[in-house]
């Protein structure tokens, strides 16, 4: 009955892919820090927010390079997700340099395509109405079949919908995993640790913490999650890339997450980010809550400022071909309410979603 119910899900994807092709690749080629002409950013509103939307435009040519190449090779429009977000409260104010962005989908092995494979091809962006944007690329690297659907929703949120499936298990063996991993590029703050529900210790009582992580950064994982096993073998040669793809794949034993979501304040705007997720772990899948410090030092009195990387993973354990993966979240931006502890209007936040989305 599994299996019938399996493949069902699967010839009605077939169809609405078949409804919605997938453009193909053309051959247009960039260079590092540039790039062609491009096409204005799709734009959805909700009552406080403007997303500037963009799905790859410019990368198309970069197929087969290195990853070295590719990272240096790779302009501002190298986007699939949200350019520039600005709220009403502060209509000339970028609150992001890169959001909601697919970045990197990894296995657990050595392999050269382990770094920004869903860059690779275009993504097109359809635009379904004033809200709603649906973006649909195939990671020829992988046989991987990934769609998002952004919604601007009242009265800061943007609403993600994202779905994958493979079409060869055998590329994510012998570990058997697929790692998805998205980015958000924040601006200047004084305050780049994440503010999240969680448990600082086996066997201690839920509790707010402020987790920034140990250099170069990571994941925190769910209670019931277990450590990613990676290959063990001394990375390939990828120059700067050498091993990086092991850092992305890297957890910490504690603190650990007991809900899927996390705040984080921008200092210079006072404005929160925060992200919530409809599921945390279970043997199917997983959500990570990742962070990375990109650019971000000292600030020369004990404490970090810069450009931090407030990121997310999603996890598919035992990858079955064919079969339909996925989750739904949703970004939030908005003004602080107090200048004190963001903790109440972070979990006001978090239930108002939940409550939307799982009545």
């Amino acid at each position: 009955m599994r299996r019938l119910f399996t493949v069902a899900i699967c010839l009605c994807w077939s169809t609405l892919q078949a409804q919605k092709p997938i453009q193909p690749t053309t051959t247009t080629t960039i260079g590092k820090g540039g790039g062609t002409t491009l096409p204005p950013p799709a734009t959805i509103q909700s009552s406080e927010l403007t997303a500037k939307v963009r799905g790859n435009e410019g990368t198309e040519g970069l197929a087969g390079q290195t990853p070295t190449a590719i990272s240096k090779g790779m302009s501002n429009a190298t986007i699939n997700g949200v350019d520039d977000l600005f709220h009403l409260a502060l209509p000339t104010t970028t609150l992001g340099l890169r959001l909601l962005n697919l970045e990197h989908l990894s296995a657990g092995h050595d392999d050269v395509d382990n770094f920004f494979t869903p860059r690779l091809g275009h993504m097109p962006v359809e635009v379904i109405d004033s809200r709603t944007v649906r973006m649909c690329e195939i990671d020829s690297k992988w046989g991987a079949h990934i769609c998002i659907t952004l919604t601007a929703v009242d009265p800061h949120n943007i609403d993600y919908d994202f779905t994958i499936w493979f079409d060869d298990v055998a590329l994510f063996e012998p570990q058997g995993y697929a790692m998805v991993m998205f980015a958000n590029y924040m601006p200047l703050t004084h305050d780049p640790g994440l503010y999240l529900r969680g448990i600082p210790s086996a066997g201690t009582t839920e509790t707010w913490l402020r987790w920034f992580p140990p250099f170069p950064g990571g994941s925190i994982i769910h209670p019931s999650a277990t450590t990613l096993l990676v290959d063990p073998a001394p990375p390939i040669n990828w120059g700067y890339l050498a091993g990086n793809y092991k850092d992305n794949l890297k957890s910490f034993d504690y603190p650990r997450y007991t809900q899927p979501s996390y705040c984080g304040i921008q200092t210079e705007t006072n404005t929160i980010w925060q992200m919530m997720f409809d599921r945390a772990w279970s043997p199917v899948d997983e959500i990570r809550l990742t962070m990375f410090e990109w650019k971000v030092k000292d600030d020369g009195v004990g404490g970090k400022v810069g450009e931090p990387a407030w990121d997310w993973q999603y996890v598919v354990h035992n990858v079955v071909a064919g079969q339909v993966y996925g989750f739904k979240a949703s970004a939030s931006a908005r003004p602080r309410l107090v200048s004190g502890s963001i903790e109440p209007e972070c979990m006001a936040e978090y239930t108002a979603w939940l409550a939307r989305v799982q009545p």
